[in-house]
Formats: C-alpha cells, sequence, structure tokens
C-alpha cells in the first residue's frame, strides 16, 4: 500500500491532467457562469463613473513684477513648476467650494462630497514640453461630470485673477513707497546741488569736480523717480485690466460613455477568473483523491491481477453512446483515450 502511495504521489501526466478536464467540464462550466452571474450584478449594482475633459492653456507669467526685475522668461523646469502650482491651485478649497455650491457631487455612499473627496475626483495632466494641461473630472452622470468641470475651470480662472490681480497690487504698493523716497531723494539731491552754487558761484577747477558728483547723483535720482513714476502707470493699468494667463482650449466635454465599470472587461475578467478557478479546482481535488479507479489502477499501483469487472450502469450508456458517435468524434475519444 505504500507502494502505492509513493507511485501515486508522483502527480498526474499531461494527457492525464486534459483528461480531467474534459471530464470535469461541467463542474468548471458552471463556476464560470457562477462568476458571470456575480459580474453582471456587480456591473448592475455598481455606481457607473463618468470623466469630462477640458483642455487648457498655461501661459507664463508676464506681469509687472516680472517686467520689474527684467524676468527674461521660464525655462523648461520653471514651465513644469508653473504647471504643478497651478495643479495644487485647481485643487485647493478656495477653488473647490464654488462648485460644490452650485452642484451636487455625491461620495460613492451618496453623501454630499467634502472638497477633500471632490479633490479625488480630479486628475490634472499636463502635456509634456507644452503649456497644455488636461483636466479630468469624474462624476456618477455624464451631465454632472461636465457641469462639475465647467464650474471647476470657470472657478480656476477666477481664482487666478484675484490671485493676479493681488500681485498687481501688492507690486503697485511696492512702487508707490519706492516712488516717495525716490522723490525725497531727488529733492534732497537737488537741495545740494542749488546750496552748492549758492555757496560757490563761481566754478573753479578745485570745486568742479564736486560739482559733477551733485550734478551726477540729481541725474540718477531723476532716472530713478522718472523710472518708478512710469512703472507705477503701468502697475495701475496692470490692477485695472487683469488677464488671466489660462486659456479655455477645449470647453469641458459630455461623456458619451461612461468609464466604468468597464462591462466588457468585466465580463471577460469574470469568465477567465472563473475558468481558471474552475479549472484549478477539479485539478485540486483530483490530485487529492487517493482512490483506485480503475482496474489498471490496480495492476499498476498494488500489483494484483483483475480476475473480472462488473459493468456500472454509467459504463453501459457510455457504450450505447460510443454506438452514436460519428467518425471525427470516434478519432478524438481514440486520441484521448487513457
Amino acid at each position: 500500500m505504500n507502494n502505492y502511495h509513493n507511485e501515486y504521489d508522483n502527480g498526474l501526466s499531461l494527457q492525464e491532467l486534459w483528461s480531467v478536464l474534459v471530464k470535469n467540464l461541467p463542474t468548471i462550466r458552471n463556476i464560470t457562469i457562477g462568476a458571470m452571474v456575480l459580474a453582471t450584478f456587480y456591473l448592475f449594482t455598481a455606481t457607473p463613473v463618468y470623466e469630462s475633459k477640458a483642455l487648457l492653456r498655461v501661459k507664463q507669467p508676464k506681469g509687472i513684477a516680472n517686467s520689474i526685475l527684467d524676468n527674461s522668461g521660464l525655462s523648461a523646469s520653471g514651465t513644469k513648476l508653473v504647471m504643478n502650482t497651478y495643479s495644487g491651485i485647481i485643487k485647493s478649497k478656495s477653488v473647490l467650494r464654488p462648485v460644490l455650491e452650485n452642484t451636487v457631487m455625491q461620495n460613492e455612499k451618496g453623501v454630499a462630497a467634502s472638497s477633500e473627496i471632490f479633490a479625488k475626483k480630479i486628475t490634472v495632466v499636463p502635456v509634456k514640453d507644452t503649456e497644455i494641461m488636461e483636466v479630468y473630472v469624474r462624476a456618477n452622470t455624464a451631465i454632472k461630470a461636465q457641469r462639475a468641470n465647467e464650474l471647476l475651470v470657470e472657478s480656476f480662472i477666477e481664482r487666478l485673477t484675484e490671485l493676479v490681480r493681488a500681485e498687481h497690487t501688492q507690486t503697485k504698493l511696492f512702487i508707490e513707497e519706492r516712488l516717495v523716497e525716490a522723490e525725497k531723494n531727488l529733492i534732497e539731491a537737488e537741495n545740494r546741488l542749488s546750496g552748492y552754487n549758492q555757496i560757490n558761484g563761481v566754478i573753479s577747477s578745485e570745486n568742479g569736480k564736486e560739482m559733477q558728483f551733485l550734478v551726477r547723483d540729481v541725474n540718477a535720482a531723476k532716472e530713478i523717480y522718472f523710472m518708478l513714476s512710469k512703472r507705477l502707470e503701468e502697475a495701475k493699468v496692470a490692477e485695472l485690466s487683469v488677464s488671466s494667463e489660462v486659456q479655455v482650449i477645449d470647453m469641458p466635454s459630455l461623456p458619451e460613455k461612461r468609464k466604468s465599470p468597464n462591462r466588457t472587461m468585466t465580463m471577460i475578467l469574470a469568465m477567465i477568473i472563473g475558468v481558471l478557478s474552475g479549472s484549478t479546482l477539479v485539478l485540486f481535488r483530483e490530485l487529492m483523491n487517493k482512490t483506485i479507479k480503475t482496474s489498471d489502477d490496480v495492476e499498476k499501483y498494488l500489483g494484483l491481477p483483475v480476475l473480472g469487472k462488473i459493468p456500472s450502469s454509467e459504463s453501459v450508456n457510455e457504450v450505447k453512446n460510443k454506438e452514436n458517435l460519428n467518425f471525427w468524434q470516434k478519432v478524438w475519444r481514440a486520441v484521448w483515450k487513457k
């Protein structure tokens, strides 16, 4: 008997494994059908997800503050930094709050979504080596997804406009403070020059150099004063006419089909899982079955001769079925017969 176990533990050949699978096709089929039924139930009960897409162009900042600093432009890394900054702004509470107030966004349990939950439904994808930014918003209906994306883009542009206007206002205030100091320095320089002329009316070789220094100070103070005056006017104009650095290339789209769950892929995966699970189950059950099934097993594993066989009703029916097989079915059985 121990010899029987040792030989049987060697495993089954590929032909025997295939025979086991063919023999248990009804079991594999039933498990596969069960998996597909569960997948169908999931498709009918799962909350659909629709995704709306908007395409934005993010221009490089060219405000009055940059012109004062004589910023010649942004590098590729600078553009990436701007994109990442705007991606953070578009998911900020100050941008999401107006969207939530004007639309009904729900989480998986049907409860009104918070800013943190809604932010997870937003995906911002910068297009490589461009100023283009893709904005995706997901919702449980196509109309909600499009409406939420429209409000999001609108709120984002408004918030960005507020930030740019605030920057221009700060720049204007900064220039005004510097202009007051420049005017004060100009008056002081002119007073020093005027006082020197009153004391030293006649210009000689001794006081000529000092006179030149005073005149140079006055001219430099005038240049700074006039430059700041010009910048102040530019800042006032920029504050009143703020242009957004974001342009809408494509308005938020109305999704034609839901993003998830994907019915085709879900059913294919369910069928694959069902077939694999069923095959694994029947093979495992066969490998764990140590009983003797045929007369060949008696001679092979026990070394005992078979004196006779008593046919079962199943084998009798099988013989009758064989008589009704066509030529190709008989060939198939002959090839795969143990």
